[in-house]
């Protein structure tokens, strides 16, 4: 059976990842059970103009019996898209579709899409028990996980459990990546699977569920050995929701890296309240270099709104205990949450300049399948499900404030960091020596400057922002 596996193009390439897991991790599954006959096509960072021509000839030169599909909601219209193409060339051909976004819009896909089944949440058993039922053309009413498309009605059969003990999963197919392995020196994995939290604006927690599973310390290190030997890696970057949600865990983790000796350095995410000065301790000797870190908000009444389940006292805490070990760190913003307003925007700037923070990312809410963001858009009229049947990306969240506004508010975040502020002040000094003989002038630009840079002394010295 010849399998054709392909990442379809972003609606936003430009956005670029270097590559994604999803893929890999289904090749090596195949492989360990017999399925070597695979070819691999990677558009996600290209535009869907350039991708129509290679998947004719993907198709016209390796002739497969199923396509695969991997879907988010930002390449959604590009695979359903990829779909149409796979019919028309060969209506015979099996096209299955799997990953966040199809997992939660099933039904709409197989209704109105030419993809035959929809593999639902885990796919790493799903996959192999799908294709085994089309070698022998099976039913495929004992195949759990998945949804199918049958005489014009769809068909879901029942969910899938997780897989228990992640170790048994193979490590993902990495020479799917072999030219940018050996070029960066850089390699992505991910040491463990889910969040428990269930944030508002999140649909990881309805995927992988309520829960939090991890690879043994053993199984990631054995991992990254190969990624040394085989590709001579020398960053890992994990790709984790909650990397430090068990401090045993991490710590045993980061032993087994230092008692094997290896020369690595290596970033993650996490939480604020879930490591302490021993794990940094640790993750530090080990090679950890960078932390990111989703605060969201500096508003306590935002961060209980979306569910986050931190305090600022905690946020505070972390920062201060980072700074402490010098420990480079990312963080992640957002404005236009529901309730989002010019106090708890402040509130967040505030926050910006107690945590002296260089440049955080600041993102606009946006609004995908799976999240109750989308519920609470759905509910107020806001959205409906047709709209992922359309070519445009995830909207933002607009039920209270317009985009300009929310935008307007991201903007005037990131320019209240300590980086961008200190720009700013060189430039505003800068401007008023260079117009010092055009007073007038130089005083309207200064007041500009002071303005945009403002909120000080005044609780909101820029108008209305």
């Amino acid at each position: 059976m010849k399998i054709l596996l392909i990442n379809p193009s972003s609606s936003t390439p430009e956005n670029r990842r270097e590559y994604i897991l999803g893929i890999p991790y289904l090749v090596s599954v195949l492989r360990a059970n017999g399925y070597f006959d695979i070819q691999f096509r990677n558009y996600f960072n290209m535009q869907w103009t350039e991708t129509i021509g290679l998947t004719f000839e993907a198709l016209k030169d390796f002739k497969p019996d199923v396509v695969l599909l991997s879907c988010f909601t930002i390449n959604r219209i590009a695979g359903f898209k990829i779909a149409q193409i796979v019919k028309e060339f060969n209506p015979s051909i099996k096209v299955v579709m799997g990953g966040m976004h199809p997992s939660f819009m099933y039904q709409q896909i197989l209704s109105n899409t030419p993809v035959d089944v929809v593999c639902i949440g885990e796919g790493d058993r799903t996959i192999v028990e799908l294709l085994n039922a089309f070698k022998v053309n099976a039913p495929l009413d004992d195949v759990k996980g998945i949804a199918f498309k049958k005489d014009g009605e769809v068909f879901i059969m029942g969910k899938r459990p997780f897989v228990k003990n992640l170790d048994t999963i193979p490590f993902p197919a990495h020479d799917l990546y072999k030219d940018y392995l050996i070029q960066t020196g850089k390699a992505y994995m991910i040491a463990s699977r889910g969040c428990p939290f269930g944030c508002q604006f999140c649909s990881t927690t309805e995927f992988w569920g309520r829960s939090w599973r991890a690879r043994s310390a053993k199984n990631v290190v054995d991992e990254i050995e190969m990624l040394l030997r085989d590709y001579g890696i020398k960053y890992v970057c994990f790709l984790d929701d909650e990397f430090t949600l068990q401090k045993r865990r991490t710590t045993e983790l980061c032993k087994e890296m230092l008692n094997r000796g290896l020369k690595i350095k290596w970033s993650c995410s996490t939480r604020v309240n879930t490591f302490d000065k021993e794990q940094l301790e640790w993750m530090i000797k080990s090679g950890c270099d960078h932390i990111a870190l989703g605060i969201e908000s500096g508003s306590p009444r935002i961060l209980k709104t979306i569910g986050k389940k931190i305090t600022i006292e905690q946020i505070i805490n972390a920062f201060d205990l980072l700074k402490e070990f010098k420990l480079s760190r990312g963080v992640y913003l957002m404005v236009g949450n529901p309730g989002e307003d010019r106090e708890s925007v402040y509130e967040t700037i505030q926050l910006v300049r107690r945590l002296e923070l260089d440049v955080p990312s600041v993102a606009v809410a946006e609004i995908y399948p799976g999240t109750q963001l989308f519920e609470i858009a759905n509910e107020r009229g806001f959205i409906t499900d047709d709209y992922w049947l359309t070519e445009r990306t995830p909207p933002f969240f607009t039920v209270e404030h317009s985009a300009e506004k929310l935008q307007w508010w991201a903007f005037l975040i990131v320019l209240s960091s300590k980086k961008v502020q200190g720009t700013l002040k060189i430039l505003s000094f800068l401007t008023w020596f260079v117009l010092s003989k055009e007073k007038k002038i130089a005083k309207y630009i200064s007041r500009v400057f002071k303005g945009v840079i403002g909120i000080k002394k005044d609780r909101y010295t820029y108008k209305d922002y």
